[in-house]
């Protein structure tokens, strides 16, 4: 059953190590500049457009699709490393792999830090592991969820996954021009089958509408992490972050939180807070207080966050004192967590597989070809075929390259100053590294076969690992979320042909290459026909 991919166990300095960002989530390909200090350096700062005084470079990044902006800057100035300033907030943004690997995974000590999301923490996501800082805090709940989510740990929920996307298939295939809703509700079910034990039955249930909701602000919230908020003095308190860092005190509250509504008039971000953050709480704290209902009734099913509470509240001899000390927030955090990284990434990474299908029906093809042979078709695919279908798992592969679900991963922030290829510290963009034309032939084009030896017809690309991070902040939640996209692929190959639908005059409508701004980022609204094969 363990028959993860080579790729994604041994993540080493390699080509398979190097490309795959952003993830559960995820989701950490950014990194910015800690101060302004790289001036007085004797080394200049990369390459970059000319901004305007006070405001920078702000007006030149736009509010929608900002990655292609940094990619079209970065072949303009014939440079990797591309330099912007946004409101005297210096940023550096790594358009390479190579850059990438460098910094973010071989200097990962100094560069593994983040920056105050000004925005996200007063939605309420102040726990999130994608967003803490370097510390105490964060290390403590990165262990928990390294002792949880490991390869071997993940193992436990191929039960769940593998149901819940068979599940999924018999459900498009009765009713399939719903197929975008059943998706998402795969993603959503599998996340709370395995973070609260919890079975979220269909498009009726509370759970479900509370997750749609929440994916719906994390999609839909612009450019996280570059917004006026968190760029701005007055949008996070600089002054106490700068004592707090210096004293060792905690990292301030965000005053965004506490801006009036009617300020949202003018800044959408203070408006989206005040009309987003209820449902994020609710988010937070409805599951959590139905594993801990469970927990005191003596009914706790395994889950991660009731593994950790049960952990917590009888104090087990062989837990670590780490897990033992989280509060009721973190331990809200963790669920939250695991939602916001893996449920939306999940659906539209699957999402983006589907519009990959409509455009190459050859592909699908042979996929199909070669589940048949191991399946006979008389079954669907399961785990246990993994390793003989190779052709499925290129396919997501390509898929996670073609749009990574996060283009503009999580900013990183470093720790100290550092100087790299005689120019000071980057931060990287996933978007532009996986569709690198000097790695990636035709980057536009779906192509699975690329990561083919030439040997044997292909083009020997790198396999695209940087989608679940780089460095000390790959997503602990990798080996999960890449299983629940391979059973998905696999299993709707298995069951389905897809197609374009038709105009009038029965020209077949083609999916546009258009894709919304968030932490996540998904395709513009399509149809399609889903075709039972058999």
């Amino acid at each position: 059953m363990n028959s993860f991919p080579e790729a994604l166990l041994n993540r080493s300095g390699s080509w398979g190590f190097a490309v795959l960002g952003g993830g559960m989530i995820l989701l950490a390909v950014g990194l910015w500049l800690y101060n302004s200090q790289g001036s007085k350096s004797k080394y200049p700062l990369p390459p970059g457009p000319k901004g305007s005084p006070i405001i920078g470079n702000l007006r030149q990044v736009p509010a929608e699709r900002s990655w292609v902006q940094f990619a079209k800057w970065a072949e303009e100035y014939k440079s990797d490393i591309i330099y912007v300033n946004l409101l005297g907030q210096p940023v550096i943004v790594l358009n390479s792999v190579k850059s990438a690997v460098d910094l973010l995974d071989k200097k990962g000590v100094i560069y593994s830090d983040r920056p105050s999301f000004a925005v996200l923490e007063a939605l309420g996501f102040k726990n999130n592991l994608a967003l803490i800082g370097d510390g105490t805090q964060w290390r403590k709940l990165r262990k928990a969820y390294g002792k949880f989510l490991s390869a071997r740990s993940s193992l436990v929920y191929r039960d769940a996954q593998q149901k819940h996307a068979h599940e999924m298939a018999d459900e498009i295939e009765k009713c399939p021009e719903k197929w975008h809703g059943y998706l998402s509700r795969f993603a959503t079910r599998v996340i709370f089958s395995m973070a609260f034990a919890i079975e979220v039955a269909d498009e009726d249930d509370p759970y479900f509408n509370l997750a749609e909701k929440m994916g719906w602000i994390l999609s839909n919230m612009g450019n996280n992490g570059i917004t006026v908020l968190d760029i701005a003095p007055w949008g996070k308190s600089n002054l106490a972050a700068t004592f707090g860092e210096k004293y060792g005190l905690m990292r301030p509250v965000t005053v965004v939180e506490h801006l009036p509504r009617w300020i949202g008039k003018f800044i959408t971000s203070v408006k989206y807070v005040h009309d987003y953050a209820p449902t994020i709480e609710e988010f937070h704290q409805r599951p959590f207080d139905a594993v801990m209902r469970n927990f005191k009734a003596g009914t706790l099913e395994p889950s991660f966050v009731g593994r950790l509470i049960e952990a917590r509240e009888t104090n087990k001899a062989d837990e670590e004192e780490a897990i033992k000390s989280f509060t009721n927030a973190e331990l809200k955090g963790t669920g939250g967590s695991l939602y916001s990284a893996g449920q939306d990434t999940t659906y539209s990474t699957e999402t983006i597989f589907v519009m990959a299908m409509v455009l190459t029906p050859k592909v699908q093809t042979l996929a199909q070809k070669e589940i048949d042979a191991v399946t006979g078709g008389t079954r669907l695919p399961t785990f246990d075929d993994w390793k003989t279908l190779p052709i499925v798992e290129r396919i997501v592969y390509e898929t996670m390259r073609f749009h990574p679900a996060v283009p503009n991963g999580v900013p990183h922030r470093t720790l100290k100053e550092d100087v790299y290829r005689d120019m000071y510290i980057p931060k990287a963009n996933a978007w532009a590294m996986l569709h690198d034309p000097d790695v990636y032939k035709d980057p536009f084009k779906f192509n699975p076969d690329r990561f083919l030896p030439v040997s044997k017809g292909g083009l020997s690309e790198p396999i695209p690992v940087g989608h679940f991070g780089f460095g000390r902040r790959v997503c602990p939640g990798q080996y999960l979320g890449f299983a629940s996209v391979w059973i998905v692929v696999a299993t709707i190959l298995a069951k389905f042909n897809i197609s374009p639908v038709k105009d009038k005059d029965g020209k077949d409508i083609m999916p546009k290459l258009e894709f919304s701004t968030g932490i996540t980022s998904h395709p513009a609204p399509f149809s399609c026909i889903f075709t039972p094969r058999n």
